[in-house]
This record gives structure tokens, C-alpha cells and sequence, in this order.
């Protein structure tokens, strides 16, 4: 596990074996996601040039993503609903 710094301009600084080992370069694209006070980057790359098991990888995370949002929008049209969503 790497530990970075955040700037005074809230930056932080990709160490370098995580930038080669995942392949990204300058002016690439990353989604932004969080977990409740976890923060996940996560390299954007369009479909046709992911294979095997990165692909699957990326795929599993947006599927992830999908969830929690689902998950989140269903809690809160039943808050809104005055509706528990608990069991």
C-alpha cells in the first residue's frame, strides 16, 4: 500500500509504480468514486481496447458501482416514501 499526500490545492500525486503497472498516462481519464469515507480512482478506458482480466476487473467495478447506486436511490425513495428500508 502506497501512502500520498494531499497539496494545498487538494492534488495528490500518483506514485509511479501504480501509474505504470495499471498503464496510465498523462491526461488520462479516472471516475471518482466513494464508499462511505473511502475514495476509489478508477481509470477510464473505452471497451474495445480492454481484454481478459482487466476488462473483467473494470466491468466487475462498474457493476459495484451500479449496486450501490441502485442501493442508495431505493433507501432514499423510502425515506422520501416515509418508508423504512430495513427489514
Amino acid at each position: 500500500m502506497k501512502t500520498v499526500i494531499i497539496s494545498s490545492k487538494y492534488q495528490i500525486v500518483i506514485p509511479k509504480e501504480i501509474r505504470n503497472t495499471i498503464g496510465l498516462q498523462v491526461g488520462a481519464k479516472l471516475e471518482v468514486l466513494t464508499y462511505g469515507s473511502r475514495i476509489e480512482l478508477v481509470p477510464i478506458y473505452p471497451m474495445k481496447k480492454l481484454k481478459g482480466p482487466l476488462r473483467a476487473s473494470i466491468l466487475k467495478l462498474y457493476v459495484k458501482r451500479i449496486d450501490y447506486e441502485y442501493r442508495r436511490l431505493f433507501m432514499l425513495v423510502g425515506i422520501f416514501r416515509g418508508h423504512s428500508c430495513r427489514g
